[in-house]
């Protein structure tokens, strides 16, 4: 997992379209037609993709005692959720990074908070 603070500082500082954006781009890679000129169809496949996992995602994150534990350090905070993704995303770092920068720009506690 990339620990310098200039890797990290783009996921904490991008907001919520250019995160969905990024895990587009990830997902897709260079298929389905989608070239890296186009963000927007990226941001789209990104967040349904997001949107379709979000259960799974909760369950991973928000049942973990870590969670409840995090910091504040939003380096910090961002590395821990990351850590706790990388199962569903095939321990991908990048994208597990993607995610963890997501949930963390939402706020924890606005994540896991169901309904």
């Amino acid at each position: 997992m990339p620990t310098q603070n200039a890797d990290l500082r783009w996921y904490l500082s991008a907001d919520e379209d250019e995160l969905f954006a990024k895990l587009g781009s990830h997902l897709l890679g260079d298929g389905l037609g989608v070239g890296p000129g186009d963000e927007e169809e990226a941001q789209r496949f990104g967040k349904a993709w997001f949107d379709a996992r979000l259960e799974d995602l909760r369950s991973l994150v928000c049942e973990q005692a870590v969670v409840k534990q995090l910091s504040g350090d939003l380096s910090g905070d961002l590395v821990d959720v990351a850590a706790l993704v990388l199962p569903l995303v095939g321990n991908q770092q990048l994208l597990a990074l993607t995610l963890a920068g997501i949930i963390v720009r939402r706020g924890i506690a606005s994540f896991c908070k169901v309904g």
